[in-house]
């Protein structure tokens, strides 16, 4: 059973997660998964697989989201986040680019590690 209360309004009891989406948007239904899934991967450890984690978020709950795993202090079990995008603004997030791959579909379908394809200007010379 889901219990769903909106301010000043009397609270509705749904049988089913399912019916959510007659009261909820789309973009609402998807943080809640996404962020209950999140807090169960970072609690537990384990790979959180989130396709396209653009779609129905905006930039800063995306954000909000791959901070969650780069931060040492919610993510104590070393859990792991994997997701596709089309956003390459959501690069700005890391500070290191070793564990991002760029995929392409050219004659098959490849995954480049984009330190591959960027040149460092971080690494000292000797």
């Amino acid at each position: 059973m889901v219990h769903l209360k909106f301010k000043n309004k009397d609270e509705i009891v749904l049988n089913s997660p399912s019916e959510l989406e007659f009261y909820l948007s789309s973009g609402t239904i998807k943080g809640i998964t996404a962020f209950s899934l999140a807090k169960e991967t970072l609690k537990h450890g384990g790979y959180l697989l989130i396709d396209e984690i653009e779609n129905h978020f905006n930039k800063e709950i995306v954000s909000t989201l791959i901070r969650l795993f780069m931060d040492s202090d919610f993510n104590t079990n070393g859990s792991v986040l994997i997701y596709t995008t089309h956003y390459p603004e959501l690069l700005d997030e890391y500070e290191r680019n070793d564990s991002i791959y760029i995929t392409e579909n050219i004659n098959g379908i490849t995954a480049t590690n984009l330190s591959h394809l960027l040149k460092r200007n971080d690494i000292k010379k000797k």
